[in-house]
């Protein structure tokens, strides 16, 4: 049973991921990261939803916009995770070897 009240079903629940094989470990981070405020992301379960609604730019990390908003690049109330400060470095490495990873 799930607390729907919290999203729990769409954050715990087992799903299929496909995509490219940094796509696994980049869904996990943006589960924790993102999809807490952002729901609908929770069912981006391959990397090719990420890119048709205009979140990466396949191979071009520069380019995304889910790389821009984490950056935290300035401070600002736009930069995310909200109020969380930057992401540790491993976590947004990982985020920017998906988008340039994706074919």
């Amino acid at each position: 049973d799930y607390n729907s009240n919290s999203n729990d079903e769409n954050r715990f629940k087992q799903v299929t991921l496909t995509g490219s094989t940094n796509f696994n470990s980049a869904y996990y981070i943006l589960q924790d990261r993102c999809a807490t405020c952002h729901t609908e992301y929770a069912n981006y379960t391959n990397e090719q939803q990420w890119v048709s609604q205009g979140l990466a730019t396949a191979g071009d990390s520069d380019g995304s916009k889910v790389i821009f908003r984490i950056i935290n690049h300035g401070g600002t109330d736009s930069d995310m995770p909200l109020g969380l400060g930057p992401l540790p470095n491993d976590e947004y490495q990982d985020l920017v070897d998906w988008v340039n990873g994706i074919p």
